[in-house]
């Protein structure tokens, strides 16, 4: 399994619990971390996502994407950008420190779950 493989299977399983249980969405909200993870899936898949993009994908308003873009920036684990072809659009991306962590933090999880990678390391 490679890291974009199982940072997806982690994304989706947050996914499926804010649709089986929608109810209680709101007692496990957490935007930063859903951001991480599709910037990571991003990066390995060699693209960039806009502002917009990463609101989205953690399905939070833009404001609230928005504040939490500006504390990850400032965290220094994601840097933001311009769009080549439309200055009015925003992109971001994860820093190489924070490539590195969600790397070393999904070996973690690998290992855990008994998952393998296709070099057999995990």
């Amino acid at each position: 399994m490679s890291y974009r493989d199982l940072a997806m299977l982690l994304y989706k399983e947050r996914r499926d619990r804010d649709l089986e249980l929608p109810e209680a969405r709101d007692f496990w909200s957490d935007p930063a971390w859903d951001m991480l993870l599709d910037l990571f899936i991003a990066t390995e898949e060699g693209r960039v996502v806009n502002v917009t993009s990463a609101c989205i994908g953690a399905c939070v308003p833009s404001t609230t994407g928005l504040r939490w873009i500006g504390q990850l920036s400032k965290a220094r684990l994601v840097w933001r950008g311009v769009d080549p072809f439309d200055a009015r659009k925003g992109t971001l991306g994860l820093t190489k420190n924070a490539v590195a962590s969600m790397k070393r933090y999904l070996d973690r999880v690998g290992a855990a779950r008994g998952y393998r990678k296709a070099d057999g390391s995990f």
